[in-house]
């Protein structure tokens, strides 16, 4: 072969020895690399569907507990969460347990069945009672002995005087390994209270006898015949709470005993306490039975419903008397012995025992000896008010917020939500 042709087809050349196997260990680098890449992505998506997983469990169990605190809500509402007036009530709890036999608790806890459909149950609650259990109690100082309440006219709203007592709500819900907490603070929705004295009257008021008219706030739960001897003494409502009598009285809120757009000259015996007496006012008397309640006309005669004719026998709620259906003439007459709520009277009124509420008379009012009331009463008057003998009048508000509780908007409002 001539040196032309040698350079056009040169011989091969055989590799060098320390260059054989480099390709199949690139190949093999290139692998064992390709499959770390693969198997750290397997694990990622494998992390990335377990953490999916674990959040939609979350979400599962988020949505649950939120399910528990309505149901908690639910059951302020129709009256089942722990009583304000009870005795002790900062010890008082409610538990909603996931059974049909909740059983019985104890002195201070109250056991309930769930209201879910049978064996639809969500997991926001356990069969038996403890720190998993829906749980019902109320807002407490650090050493449970004082409800907290809710008045946005008091600086701060929340103490544990005046207002709406605040429900705790503690909703925690397990779904598989996730578990989620909510916990709430509710309250009713407060009440407009333009109540200007335990007595209000638009006209003379013969105040005689030993009567009492009280304007200091007064417990919900104040025992029938309390304050008839005044403030003090045997009967009195000012006593010390560990003392036989106990106190009855609230120290935060307290009205004029009497407050009239006339006389109120006391004669006897008859005494008024709470502010200075008001008689004589300069300013116009309530236009109606909604300005106390700080309601709209069309509200309350949407709310206090039809009239009816006849007293009921054992009054316990809302009633609007009237013998003719016209409103605000006062031209009927009854006569009242004993019950609760919220009483409007389209004429005289002649009360003989206990009430526990709110009584608006458009016509005159006589309070014979055996009358006690707790709450207050407004009477528009015609000619005057006979407040004789022993008669009582001791003002609370909160057995007037009590006497509301079935204004149909009034509801319970969530003060705060916090998740865990």
């Amino acid at each position: 072969m001539d040196s032309m042709e040698a350079f056009r087809h040169p011989e091969p050349v055989a590799p060098a020895a320390n260059e054989r196997g480099a390709a199949l260990l690139l190949a093999i680098f290139v692998l064992t690399t390709l499959a770390l890449v693969a198997l750290y992505l397997g694990s990622q998506a494998q992390i990335n569907r377990r953490i999916a997983g674990d959040d939609v469990l979350k979400s599962k169990a988020l949505h649950s507990a939120e399910a528990g605190v309505y149901e908690a809500i639910a059951r302020i509402q129709a009256g089942q969460g722990p009583d304000p007036q009870a005795v002790n009530p900062a010890l008082k709890v409610v538990q909603v347990l996931n059974t049909t036999t909740p059983g019985t608790a104890g002195a201070d806890t109250t056991l309930l069945a769930t209201g879910q459909p049978n064996g639809q149950w969500l997991p926001y609650s356990t069969a038996t009672r403890g720190a998993g259990a829906l749980t019902i109690e109320f807002k407490t100082n650090p050493a449970r002995t004082a409800i907290y309440r809710y008045d946005k006219s008091f600086n701060p709203p929340i103490q544990p005087g005046k207002g709406s007592p605040i429900y705790h709500i503690t909703s925690t819900a397990r779904v598989a390994t996730a578990k989620r907490t909510i916990v709430a603070d509710v309250c009713w929705n407060p009440v407009i209270n333009n109540v200007k004295g335990a007595l209000a009257s638009g006209t003379d008021v013969k105040f005689s006898g030993n009567a009492i008219s009280c304007g200091h706030d007064h417990r919900a739960d104040t025992p029938a015949g309390t304050g008839a001897n005044g403030r003090s003494g045997a009967g009195g409502c000012n006593e010390d709470p560990g003392a036989s009598p106990p106190k009855w009285e609230i120290s935060s809120n307290t009205v004029p005993g009497i407050w009239c757009g006339g006389d109120a000259s006391p004669t006897g015996a008859a005494n008024a306490f709470g502010g200075p007496p008001v008689s004589n006012y300069n300013s116009p008397f309530y236009a109606g039975p909604w300005e106390p309640l700080g309601m709209t006309q069309a509200q309350f005669w949407s709310w206090v419903g039809s009239p009816i004719a006849a007293m009921p026998g054992s009054p316990n709620g809302t009633y609007y008397l009237d013998n003719d259906a016209t409103k605000q003439n006062a031209s009927g007459a009854w006569s009242l012995t004993s019950g609760s709520g919220f009483l409007y009277v389209d004429g005289d009124l002649t009360l003989q025992d206990n009430w526990r509420g709110l009584i608006y008379i458009e016509g005159d009012m006589k309070l014979n000896g055996n009358a006690w009331i707790l709450g207050a009463v407004i009477c528009k008057g015609i000619n005057k008010v006979d407040f004789l003998g022993g008669a009582t009048i001791l003002y609370s508000y909160d057995a007037i917020v009590q006497s509301l509780q079935n204004v149909h908007w009034r509801k319970p409002s969530v003060l705060s939500w916090k998740e865990q």
